[in-house]
């Protein structure tokens, strides 16, 4: 519901605004609560409702900077921040409260800039020690979704705000795996083989860029990109200089085969090694699928978490490396 919510929020005039458009949706839901009979189930769905519209408030900054808007400018939320709305709750309520909102903003707008969001962070409460949470929280989040817009520059600002070492050792981690993932590193390389057994890595197909699709055979959501990729790969056609190729995960090369010999694409297809499986956990951290990379013609990352073939962003990013 929350993904959904901040997928479709419309644009953002300011907190007022925003405001007052949870509240309707707010609104619509509670009436609906009359006809529920049960009085302890109508207080149960109500505060559910209610703990939801808390939540949605709290993306206000985040829904704001992916609609250009300055939510530090903005009086009506600078006078929200200072009611201090979290200071009812224990810590270890504010931490599964933050915790959820990190996650779900992550997910929705990981290209937005770390540095901005980890600042927006800093002033979530009227209370340092849950700020560094918060910072903690979004830096984790972020670098997890393989987020790294301005990565270098948030970790830097991050480092000299939150001097807590439990939260610090566990980013330092993260982003120690991160940062060789950013724009214009070097890719780390992937080993994969064909249907006939030949062995491949990414530095086979240095010369032309390069949009890598990650998938399993047993994974619903990467076969529902199939249609969407052939389509991408028949527009593109032969002489892009783009190469569309795709990288099963599958433990079972059988099953891979077998998926394979159903859908018949058209593009270059093949299935990770053991090796090439511990590369793609370790080297580019890929924890859920589908997930797409994309490399230039020299062999550096463009990203590594590259728009679906599904969505319309896709053709515009290809499209703009391909006149850069």
């Amino acid at each position: 519901m929350s993904y959904i919510f901040l997928q479709h929020c419309g644009p953002v005039s300011g907190f007022k605004a925003y405001r007052s458009y949870i509240d309707a949706e707010a609104g619509e839901f509670i009436a609906r609560l009359d006809s529920i009979g049960n009085p302890g189930m109508k207080e149960f769905y109500l505060g559910e409702i209610r703990k939801k519209t808390s939540s949605y408030l709290f993306y206000y900054p985040y829904v704001a900077m992916n609609a250009g808007v300055d939510p530090f400018t903005d009086k009506e939320f600078e006078a929200y921040i200072a009611g201090d709305v979290c200071s009812s709750m224990t810590e270890e309520e504010f931490a599964e409260f933050f915790n959820g909102v990190a996650s779900m903003v992550a997910s929705v707008y990981s290209g937005l800039d770390l540095l901005k969001v980890v600042k927006a962070g800093e002033r979530t409460t009227l209370d340092p020690a849950r700020n560094n949470f918060a910072m903690t929280s979004l830096m984790l989040a972020f670098i997890s979704a393989a987020a790294n817009n301005n990565l270098e520059a948030a970790y830097s600002y991050y480092k000299s705000v939150c001097k807590e070492k439990g939260y610090t050792d566990q980013v330092d981690g993260l982003y120690r795996s991160a940062v060789v993932l950013v724009k214009g590193a070097e890719a780390p390389e992937i080993e994969f083989t064909d249907a006939d057994g030949r062995i491949y890595t990414l530095a086979d197909f240095k010369g032309k860029a390069l949009y890598v699709d990650m998938w399993a055979s047993w994974c619903g959501p990467c076969c529902a990109e199939i249609p969407h990729l052939a389509k991408l790969y028949k527009d593109l056609g032969p002489g892009s200089g783009i190469e569309c190729i795709s990288i099963s995960i599958d433990e079972d090369r059988n099953d891979w085969l077998g998926k394979l010999d159903e859908e018949k694409p058209e593009w270059k297809q093949f299935i990770v090694t053991e090796k090439g499986q511990k590369q793609v956990a370790n080297s580019y951290n890929i924890r859920s699928i589908p997930r797409f990379l994309l490399f230039d013609a020299q062999g550096r990352i463009v990203t590594v978490d590259a728009p679906r073939p599904s969505t319309p962003d896709v053709r515009k990013l290809l499209d703009e490396l391909l006149t850069d």
